[in-house]
């Protein structure tokens, strides 16, 4: 029997400026012709391997975002490199994993950085849908849905492909902002599984905004695209109270060791001391390399405190059986 609660209200976008106009947007973004560029391979096709054809098409114009008018849709959609289309994949089997296992239970699944609900794909220049439309196209849905994004342009087009969906709510905000995260809070009951699903675009998911969401739903699980590459690049560069807001540190430049290998061990394992810190007995992750190259993107990682975690973990990210991943199993 699915156990249920009372329906919060249907929240409005939040806005710092005046009414944002998806239309007049778009015709602004039509009205520009892409500069002709030299074509080059693509340096990765997939992360985990299966191949993709290349097509020759024309190149749609990209805003100082990364969006793309979608003309089918009347939306944007985000270009991104393959490897980003295929976290969207991840998201959907991670939801689909949770929300079969947990039918029982009020399930949420709250996504910072949603995006406008699609995603524009350079490589093969097809549209493939984004992870809030992944997340949503599930056989067991959650019981609600919180989508938020900072840039009104990705909120309104997601609002435009999903509708007046009930128990879907798509909030525009910055994602560290407490406005935002009080406006989250009250849609959701403390006692629900939450799942909280963040892929940021470089250093802007903060730890205080994890923490937030720790300290206040008990029964809840990390999936994060953890930008550790990210971090040593800010530190390196002298960005070191952007690095210190990801990573929890006071002084993230007392982790950077420049003459080691692999520049990122110590700040991922300063990051796993905070979700262990916080909880969290079940963590799985794996760095995500440019494909044929040790250079890595980001950390695709799980943190839970369900015993099945790393399982859950390998299935979502399409992992072979025999794939290395790290664990963290103090349970």
């Amino acid at each position: 029997m699915r156990l249920s609660w009372p329906r919060p209200r249907l929240a409005g976008p939040l806005r710092t400026s005046g009414a944002y106009d998806l239309d007049k947007d778009l015709q602004r973004v039509l009205g520009h012709v892409p500069k002709p560029r030299k074509e080059r391979k693509p340096e990765q096709l997939s992360l985990f391997g299966p191949t993709y054809e290349i097509v020759e098409q024309p190149r749609l114009y990209e805003t100082t975002d990364g969006l793309v008018v979608d003309v089918d849709d009347r939306a944007f959609a985000r270009a991104v490199s393959l490897h980003s289309s295929e976290k969207a994949d991840c998201a959907r089997r991670y939801a689909e994993i949770v929300g079969t296992a947990m039918k029982n239970q009020y399930t949420v699944w709250i996504e910072l950085f949603a995006g406008p609900g699609k995603l524009y794909v350079r490589e093969t220049r097809k549209f493939v849908p984004g992870s809030p439309v992944e997340a949503l196209n599930i056989p067991r849905q959650f019981n609600r849905y919180v989508f938020s994004d900072l840039n009104p342009a990705c909120t309104e087009s997601l609002r435009r492909r999903i509708g007046s969906t009930y128990g879907v709510n798509i909030l525009q905000g910055d994602a560290n902002s407490p406005e935002l995260l009080v406006e989250i809070a009250k849609l959701v009951p403390r006692d629900a599984l939450v799942v909280l699903y963040g892929d940021p675009e470089g250093l802007h998911l903060h730890w205080s905004t994890i923490k937030f969401f720790i300290d206040r739903f008990p029964r809840l699980d990390l999936l994060l695209n953890v930008p550790i590459s990210g971090v040593v690049r800010a530190v390196a560069a002298g960005y070191d109270q952007k690095a210190s807001a990801v990573m929890n540190h006071p002084d993230p430049r007392a982790l950077f060791d420049p003459g080691a290998p692999d520049k990122g061990v110590r700040y991922r394992e300063w990051y796993w001391r905070n979700c262990e810190a916080a909880g969290f007995d079940q963590i799985a992750a794996v760095p995500i390399c440019l494909r044929g190259t040790n250079r890595e993107l980001y950390d695709l990682m799980l943190a839970s405190r369900h015993p099945l975690a790393s399982k859950f973990f390998r299935i979502a990210a399409a992992l072979p059986d025999d794939a290395p991943i790290a664990l963290s199993n103090h349970g």
